[in-house]
This record gives C-alpha cells, sequence and structure tokens, in this order.
C-alpha cells in the first residue's frame, strides 16, 4: 500500500463518524475506555457540539484497522461480515481493542466461537498466547482449558509465564492461581496413587499376612517403573500429564488371597487396582479444570462470594 493509500471500509450507510485507524507511533493515544465518553461528552470528539449532518472524523491511532473493523461490525449487527474462524495473532490484536475500549461483553458469544477450536487442536508452542487471548477476551471457560494445558505439562513451581505474566494489560497476579491449581491436582494425584495401599491396610487386622505384603510389593514395583513412586519425586520432577498417561499403561492387579489369618483383604479381596485409577483419574481429572479466571481477575473476591462462572474442582477454605 502507498504511503497516502487509505482503506474506506463502510459500517454504516447514514452514519456520520469516520474512523481513522492508523500504525503512526508518534500519534498522541486517546485511551478511551469506552464509546460514550467518545460521543457524549467534553471532549473534542463528542457529536453533541456538532450538527447532525456534519461528519466527524476521530483518529485512532495505534489500532488494528482489522480487530476494530470486527468490533465495529459486530456493535452494527453486521454479523455476515464477522469471521468465523481467526488466527491466534488476529485474536490477540482483537483482545487489544477489548482491553481499550473496556468491549468484552459485546466479543461474550463470539469469542468463545473462536476459541474452541483452538481448545481441540492448538500447537503447543501457543498455549501462552492462547491462554493470554482467553484472560483479555474475559472467556473464563477457554482459559480454564489452556491453563490446565499449561499445568499438566510444567514441571515444578511456576516462577512465570512468557508473554502472559509479563504481559502489560495482565495487572494481577495470575501466577499464584497456577501454582494453587498446580498443587491442588498434584495432591489429588497423590492421594488417588496412594489409595489402593491405605484401602489394604486400613482392612488389615494385627497378625501379619504375606498377601497383603506382596501385593503392596508389586503394587510400589508397578508405580516405580512408572516414575509414579517414591511421591515426593514424582510431585518434584514429574508432570500431571505423564502421569495420568502412566496410568493408563498400569496392568490389571487384583488382590484376592487366602491366608491362614483369614484377614479382611484376603477374605473379601480389594477392587482391581487399575480400574480404580482409571476411575480416579475420570473424577478428578476427566472434565480438565484448570485455573479460575474470576478469582484473578478479582483476587479471589469471587471466590469469597461465590460468584464465578467456572466450577471449582476442589473447595478451598
Amino acid at each position: 500500500m502507498a504511503e497516502n493509500e487509505t482503506t474506506t471500509t463502510l459500517i454504516d450507510p447514514h452514519g456520520n463518524v469516520i474512523l481513522e485507524c492508523t500504525n503512526d507511533d508518534d500519534s498522541p493515544n486517546l485511551g478511551l475506555p469506552v464509546f460514550k465518553a467518545i460521543f457524549n461528552s467534553r471532549f473534542k470528539e463528542s457529536l453533541s457540539n456538532r450538527p447532525a449532518f456534519e461528519k466527524q472524523s476521530i483518529p485512532l491511532p495505534n489500532d488494528d484497522l482489522e480487530a476494530f473493523t470486527i468490533l465495529c461490525n459486530i456493535l452494527h449487527h453486521r454479523t455476515f461480515e464477522v469471521p468465523k474462524e481467526l488466527a491466534i495473532d488476529r485474536l490477540e490484536n482483537l483482545g487489544v481493542i477489548c482491553d481499550k475500549y473496556d468491549c468484552t461483553r459485546v466479543f461474550e458469544i463470539w469469542s468463545t466461537m473462536w476459541l474452541n477450536p483452538w481448545i481441540e487442536s492448538h500447537p503447543s508452542g501457543d498455549l501462552n498466547k492462547l491462554l493470554l487471548v482467553a484472560f483479555m477476551l474475559n472467556n473464563p471457560y477457554a482459559f480454564s482449558r489452556f491453563s490446565w494445558e499449561i499445568i499438566s505439562v510444567h514441571v515444578g513451581q511456576f516462577m512465570d509465564l512468557p508473554g502472559v505474566s509479563d504481559h502489560p494489560l495482565v495487572r494481577c497476579d495470575i501466577l499464584e492461581e497456577f501454582r494453587v491449581r498446580k498443587t491442588e491436582m498434584m495432591l489429588k494425584l497423590a492421594k488417588m496413587i496412594e489409595s489402593p495401599i491405605a484401602c489394604v491396610l486400613g482392612k488389615v487386622r494385627a497378625s501379619p499376612c504375606s498377601s497383603v505384603a506382596q501385593f503392596i510389593a508389586n503394587y510400589l514395583c508397578n508405580l516405580q517403573g512408572r516414575d509414579l513412586w517414591p511421591i515426593n519425586e514424582m510431585l518434584q520432577k514429574g508432570t500431571i500429564s505423564r502421569a495420568l498417561r502412566q496410568i493408563d499403561s498400569f496392568p490389571d492387579s487384583t488382590f484376592n488371597a487366602a491366608c491362614k489369618y483369614a484377614c479382611i483383604p484376603c477374605t473379601d479381596g480389594i477392587p482391581n487396582v487399575r480400574q480404580g485409577l482409571l476411575d480416579g483419574k475420570k473424577k478428578f481429572f476427566g472434565t480438565k479444570i484448570g485455573a479460575c479466571l474470576d478469582c484473578i481477575k478479582t483476587e479471589e473476591e469471587s471466590l469469597q462470594k461465590g460468584e464465578y462462572r467456572i466450577k471449582h474442582q476442589y473447595e478451598r477454605k
């Protein structure tokens, strides 16, 4: 495009406002949060001080033209002009527009349509970008799923989230919620892995039983062979995603023996260990609930009031 060439997109044929989207870094940034402040105020851009027939030109420096055009089309109910699919970079530009003009509610339904395909299929290297987009578009469902994917493959403590925790539009402590959520998930995973042992030991009487000892030894050997034991090493060095995959490959293991002490495990048996682990995985990790966007943005005030849009997997005190 030539230096002085312009492109005009007609949104409302009867409108009297011309919005000029440019990329001039030297232009002053209006930074107006809502359109009401632009059109109905004492600012020079206000329409109330001008005749209805006079067209008013309003510069919008540094606003992405495509993103702003999508916003205008949605505001004017020109849904046939709104794209049904958007690339990640274009979604990020829309997120910036949303933050600048405080109009996330306008994109509420649209953001779900745009982000859902990325939930089902996303490049691993773009997860942080997608999380940022969900944050800026204020979409708690997409944010929860993308944060789940990030938490499940993360090793160790969350020290940063490149491109998200250091982004100028993320004005809250996003890392703390990620740390809390990962701790909840890892503790639930540890309890799930330890439950077969606790089940057997809880039924053993004072008398010793070689069958119980053999069952526990075999179970721990299977865990160790899949890097699920010792628990403390798994929590420090492993990932939730890998642990869940290892559970899928766990061998069938039942306890059904008889001993001279007639202990309860030998008499009654216990459920299939593999099936128990799979049931626990489905119960606690099947829904893939990640971090709560509302808790992050309100610094957990929404949690205290019970006003959050995403179900919490575990109760917090």
